[in-house]
């Protein structure tokens, strides 16, 4: 069986949770896909996913702004946003606070998004997130 490789830009501020994300997404995808993942730096227009982590308890930080205006000069037209640590957060509001703070961070420039809350540390919503960038990648 050949595997399909995934090619991914996992970007956001330093412990929001992107190496826990890339693990859970790793082991999500099992022995049916490859994940490959580019260096935040080096992001162009041939990557299947440039997927957002942001921390649902500290929201959207500089990293994050900066590392989001760098995907967008370099041409990248739709981002997954994966608002991580979910458990961490009793109140529903804040969460969606942060994802109120995401969509205006993205979308302010006609830029296209997908939201995704979990955790990826539980492995929570990390398998509809690579469901997701499998379907987008067959279009």
């Amino acid at each position: 069986m050949n595997k399909e490789f995934l090619n991914i830009a996992v970007i956001g501020h330093t412990q929001h949770g992107k190496t826990t994300f890339v693990e859970a997404l790793k082991k999500a995808a099992g022995s049916r896909y490859i994940i490959q993942e580019a260096p935040a730096n080096n992001i162009s227009n041939y990557l299947d996913a440039v997927i957002v982590v942001v921390s649902a308890t500290d929201g959207i930080l500089y990293e994050t702004r900066e590392q989001v205006e760098a995907a967008k000069i370099a041409g990248v037209k739709d981002f997954i946003v994966f608002i991580n640590k979910t458990d961490l957060v009793e109140d529903v509001e804040i969460i969606d606070l942060v994802e109120f703070e995401t969509h205006t961070l993205i979308d302010e420039s006609n830029v296209e998004s997908a939201v995704f809350r979990g955790s990826a540390l539980k492995g929570r919503v990390v398998s509809e997130v690579l469901s997701y960038i499998v379907k987008r990648k067959k279009k």
